[in-house]
């Protein structure tokens, strides 16, 4: 969760300061953390995966794929996954910014293809809400947390309406 909140805490700073000029700077450092996420999205469904597995009790001592390291999470993450969506928005606002219409459009692209298999890789029917993630063995780990669902609501990778509904469930 690192990089995409490195390229968030960017485009918040410069949507909220307007300085283009220190975003000139910078653009270059931007876009190669995108194209490390890039890098790892390694079967080409628009989702990144982490290097860790998920698997369960997989885990080496203190190597977490994301902030929320009390848990063996990796492979595909649905947290980091939300961040990144935001992160490729972010980033095509600020290529925009600068002018760069072909970068932003492909930025979109990226978040908009993340988009497409984000609900499919996440949704728990016997839940009605998102698992947190799918390990590399093809599990979903659903640890009964509002976290994913939340950010994924927030960050327009679900609806509102299926959005309050999942959360509803979640609290019932």
């Amino acid at each position: 969760d690192a990089n995409p909140a490195v390229l968030i805490g960017a485009w918040c700073y410069v949507k909220a300061t307007g300085d283009v000029d220190w975003l000139k700077t910078r653009i270059d450092s931007l876009e190669f953390l995108s194209r490390y996420m890039e890098r790892h999205d390694v079967d080409g469904d628009g989702l990144v995966e982490s290097k860790q597995s998920g698997n369960s009790g997989s885990r080496p001592p203190r190597d977490p794929d994301c902030a929320w390291d009390c848990y063996t999470t990796g492979h595909k993450n649905a947290y980091v996954n939300t961040l990144v969506y935001r992160a490729w928005l972010g980033l095509a606002d600020l290529e925009e910014r600068l002018g760069r219409t072909e970068q932003a459009q492909r930025y979109r692209e990226m978040a908009e293809r993340l988009k497409a298999s984000f609900v499919t890789a996440f949704y728990n029917p016997e839940t009605g809400w998102l698992g947190w993630w799918r390990s590399r063995d093809g599990v979903l780990h659903d640890i009964h947390s509002d976290v994913p669902t939340s950010f994924a609501i927030n960050y327009g990778l679900i609806d509102k309406t299926k959005g309050e509904e999942m959360l509803r469930r979640y609290w019932q």
